[in-house]
């Protein structure tokens, strides 16, 4: 087996950084200086106007610490300083203020506090997707954005960082597709987590009581009947022969296509379908994070992802009160890259958008095309670090 060929595409999308340029009539240059906690000066800060002009765009903090940057001239205006691993800080002021700052403001930022963890189903398998919330407890200066969102990679795992000291609720909540409902509600509060001045707090989990699955899709009325007497015993695995608790099996009538009820399988990955009609089924399993693509298929992994699916499962012919056993059905996980992009001073970049594109023939040229629009691409945290998930892999 090899990994189909992808390009890792870097877009840095988050708003140009311009270059410092005099103001405009109906705007006002404001300056000042960045520095550490200790007065040491921060270079390459992030300054993004808000308030009345979000569209505003941003600029850089040079090797001293400064920046000049031009502001609307209205009542009240709000910057935001944001800098890798540390705490991002929301500055207001008001027009009446700015003819009096002669001198430079000065902005301290101090290092960003983390919160990290990982998301499980109740068989402990990690969940992708599921939208944590934090949000800070209380009030306190300087003023930080109160509510921040966060979506689970594959392995289930979340990250909060530029984080204030202060006391921070968490909640989670569970993917769309499994509940359509709770996805469109307020995260209720579960835990609370006291952060530090640039300390990090790992090990924050949480277990997600969902089904292993929406209902799968081909419920017609179901081949199974009172009187049925045959079934179908196997296990879900990994294709290392790891057991996979949690996941949906159903079956399907070859002819009608009509499903069975749906069964989930316990710890040790096993699972029954009791009272079945004689006839030809094909069992599938449904495991959200996992695949298993048919032969010969080239869809993305993505798409297994998503619709938490195996697309081919076995095809098994059950006779009247006959028990087939075992019948074991392989899901796997798409690949996945991770990396780090720093900037030529050896900082990590935050923020910077990465993708993979597939490399593939098309029209006797070879194209790179995105591999997905979920999964595939993803952006930078506070340590420049990035991970891509649910790339298929080929055939040797």
């Amino acid at each position: 087996m090899r990994l189909t060929t992808v390009l890792v595409l870097l877009l840095f999308t988050s708003p140009a950084v311009r270059a410092q340029q005099p103001a405009a009539s109906s705007k006002v240059t404001l300056r000042g200086v960045v520095v550490t906690s200790s007065d040491v000066p921060l270079a390459r800060v992030r300054v993004a106007v808000g308030g009345a002009a979000p569209s505003e765009a941003p600029v850089l903090t040079d090797d001293r610490g400064q920046f000049a940057v031009s502001v609307p001239d209205t009542e009240l205006v709000q910057l935001m300083f944001t800098k890798a691993r540390y705490a991002t800080a929301l500055v207001d002021v008001r027009q009446r203020e700015l003819s009096a700052r002669d001198e430079t403001m000065r902005v301290r930022l101090a290092l960003g506090g983390v919160i990290s963890g990982q998301v499980r189903d109740r068989s402990g398998e990690p969940v992708l997707q599921v939208v944590v919330t934090a949000w800070r407890l209380g009030t306190a200066p300087p003023p930080v954005p109160p509510v921040q969102n966060v979506t689970t990679n594959d392995l289930g795992e979340f990250r909060f960082a530029g984080l204030v000291p202060g006391a921070y609720a968490l909640g989670i909540r569970p993917p769309a597709q499994f509940n359509p409902a709770a996805a469109a509600q307020d995260v209720p509060a579960q835990q609370t987590v006291n952060v530090g001045l640039g300390a990090e707090v790992s090990g924050v989990d949480f277990t997600i009581d969902v089904p292993a699955d929406s209902t799968p899709r081909g419920t017609n009325a179901a081949p199974t009947a009172a009187g049925g007497t045959g079934s179908v015993r196997g296990r879900v695995l990994t294709s290392r022969g790891v057991p996979i608790g949690g996941a949906v099996v159903q079956g399907y009538g070859s002819r009608s296509g009509a499903a069975t009820d749906s069964v989930e399988t316990d710890a040790r990955g096993r699972f029954v379908i009791a009272r079945l009609s004689p006839g030809d089924y094909r069992v599938r399993a449904f495991k959200s994070g996992y695949f298993a693509p048919g032969a010969g298929e080239r869809r993305s992994a993505i798409d297994f992802l998503s619709t938490s699916g195996s697309l081919e499962g076995r095809v098994v012919t059950v006779g009247r009160g006959q028990t087939l056993d075992p019948i074991d059905l392989i899901l796997g996980r798409g690949a996945s890259i991770t990396g780090t992009i720093v900037d030529e001073f050896g900082e990590p970049m935050q923020n910077v958008s990465v993708s993979a594109l597939e490399l593939r023939a098309v029209g006797g040229r070879t194209r790179a095309l995105r591999a997905s629009s979920q999964g595939t691409t993803g952006r930078t945290d506070d340590r420049g670090q990035y991970r891509l998930f649910g790339l298929q892999p080929g055939p040797q």
